[in-house]
């Protein structure tokens, strides 16, 4: 979802005022919409509200669009039929890239000016423009941005960043040279030093113009009694978030790209990394220098051995290794097989 605490839209464009706006879109169809209907917000098919806007590039998500009760999607004319009655629709050929160039103008102000305001946290609370819960400790140079609220007992170390609307639950403690943006942090956390969340996520579409940055409007959701280790970054999600799940342990310098989800009590090594939309399930342990592609699922309890790279699902409770990563005694199996022949040739 587009959370209106990060992405506030100060104007509601019509249809055809947004495509004005987008000069590298090309002629699209518009029978189905009314060019003057009202553009409130974006958000993911099929839990679009009237006046979001969405898109579906494929039949695979055929299921999702007819189940669409509102708002305003894109999609390619194969899918018109799968539309349901109350929903407006644009047909385009590259529905992707015409929802990317869309949004890009819709929400262009809002992810410009998140960076601009930030006040230190004595004035902006004298001002009233934040909330600090009793008993916080929080140190000198800490900047943040309206709409803040930290809850009772937190700490938060110098010049560290907590950016507009974040939330800080109770007891959280956020080291020194952080920076948070677009998330809600649960409570009894504890963040390291230079940990950077809500960082965007990297996600772009090829053109003509070289790469087109796809707009990253969703959070970073951080549940309770979380470790996050110096130097982790984790970025928000591009439409849904990214999440982390309780009692979840990261490491130094670990990598969690948009969308990814982590489950509870999972423990992440150093230098690992999910890539966009990885999944781990409750009770993962990834190893040092672990590497999960992109929409990969771990299931529950599964062991990613050191320097493994997962290029599809693990069932739960499965141990792989290797790269690209098979069953553990597998993987033992072809790295003997491999020696052996060495030591044949010689």
């Amino acid at each position: 979802m587009v959370d209106n605490r990060f992405f506030p839209l100060e104007r509601q464009p019509t249809v055809k005022e947004l495509l004005a706006e987008c000069e590298d879109i090309s002629a699209l169809d518009l029978r189905g919409v009314d060019g003057d209907l009202r553009v409130l917000g974006a958000g993911t098919v099929p839990y679009l509200s009237a006046g979001e806007i969405g898109f579906v590039a494929d039949k695979t998500y055929a299921d999702a669009l007819l189940a669409t009760q509102a708002g305003l999607v894109i999609i390619p004319e194969h899918l018109v039929e799968h539309c349901g009655p109350d929903v407006s629709f644009i047909i385009s050929e590259t529905p992707y890239q015409t929802f990317v160039s869309l949004v890009g103008a819709l929400y262009r102000e809002p992810l410009r000016t998140q960076y601009v305001g930030l006040k230190l946290w004595q004035d902006a609370l004298a001002s009233g423009e934040i909330e600090v819960g009793e008993g916080c400790e929080i140190a000198p140079n800490v900047m943040v941005g309206a709409g803040v609220q930290i809850g009772a007992n937190v700490t938060v170390g110098p010049n560290s960043v907590i950016g507009r609307g974040v939330t800080l639950g109770r007891g959280t403690c956020v080291a020194d040279n952080v920076s948070i943006y677009f998330a809600h942090i649960g409570d009894d956390n504890l963040i390291h030093s230079g940990v950077r969340i809500g960082t965007d996520g990297f996600g772009f579409l090829q053109s003509a113009n070289g790469p087109q940055k796809i707009p990253q409007l969703g959070r970073v959701l951080i549940q309770d009694q979380v470790e996050i280790g110096a130097n982790t970054c984790i970025d928000r999600g591009t439409l849904d978030d990214t999440a982390v799940g309780e009692q979840t342990k990261i490491d130094n310098m670990v990598q969690l790209a948009h969308n990814s989800t982590v489950g509870r009590r999972c423990q992440i090594s150093g230098h690992a990394g999910l890539a966009g939309s990885a999944v781990l399930g409750d009770g993962v342990l990834l190893a040092g220098r672990a590497g999960i592609s992109n929409k990969v699922k771990v299931g529950d309890n599964a062991v990613v051995f050191a320097c493994a790279l997962v290029t599809k699902d693990v069932p739960a409770g499965s141990m792989v290794g290797g790269s690209p990563a098979t069953e553990i005694s597998m993987w033992r199996k072809e790295v003997a097989a491999i020696r052996r022949l060495v030591r044949t040739k010689k």
